[in-house]
């Protein structure tokens, strides 16, 4: 994710704000080069009730000293994210709205189960440590109708959603049933740096020129 200089003071201001404790940036999905798949199941997840007002899945988040103490008092989970925002309620927390980070989903579908598995698991470790917090934080069937009935032309998009979370369900069985609340499937998709062909070939030759004097 990137985060300017700006929107991390504007982070900053909004925790001196009575009765803030938590503030993270509004989300921004760089979608370029990413397939159908990935551009429409986030179509879908950034409309979500509790993706829009939670503090998880935005890369960063900032707390005032008593929203420390709050973190350090709760349970630990893979989640993280997802941790910190059932510890604060939705009056202690804030999107900052000219706070902004740019967020890098995945660039590949596969990439993008392996990280839906990985949250889905983490909320079921969380869930079992505090399940009426956690179960506040849940996406319900009358939130997926409503984004299709405001939104008629999300229904396709919507399809792509339930077929990818079904997936993701059945993959998460077998992790959750062994209890395995430590894999972290990271997405390396979106970590790649993508050299320009010119300069590949430059780096391609320096290496073999080191090579070279190195077996002389």
């Amino acid at each position: 994710m990137e985060l300017r200089a700006a929107d991390a003071r504007t982070l900053a201001d909004a925790l001196g704000e009575p009765g803030v404790l938590a503030a993270a940036p509004q989300r921004i999905h760089a979608m370029d080069g990413r397939p159908l798949a990935v551009r429409w199941y986030y179509d879908v997840w950034q409309r979500l009730p509790v993706v829009q007002i939670g503090l998880f899945g935005r890369g960063v988040f900032g707390v005032d000293e008593d929203g420390h103490r709050r973190l350090a008092a709760m349970p630990r989970a893979m989640s993280d994210d997802l941790v910190a925002s059932v510890a604060f309620a939705t009056s202690e927390r804030r999107v900052v709205a000219n706070a902004r980070a740019v967020v890098h989903p995945p660039l590949t579908a596969r990439d993008l189960i392996r990280t839906r598995v990985r949250a889905l698991t983490g909320t079921v470790q969380l869930q079992l440590q505090l399940p009426e917090t956690v179960a506040e934080a849940r996406t319900t069937r009358a939130d997926l109708l409503a984004i299709v009935r405001l939104r008629p032309a999300m229904a396709a998009r919507m399809l792509v959603f339930l077929a990818i979370t079904t997936l993701v369900r059945l993959k998460a069985r077998r992790v959750i049933r062994a209890g395995d609340f430590t894999t972290w499937l990271r997405d390396d998709s979106s970590r790649a740096v993508v050299i320009p062909t010119q300069r590949r070939a430059s780096v391609d030759i320096a290496t073999v020129d080191i090579a070279t004097k190195e077996k002389r």
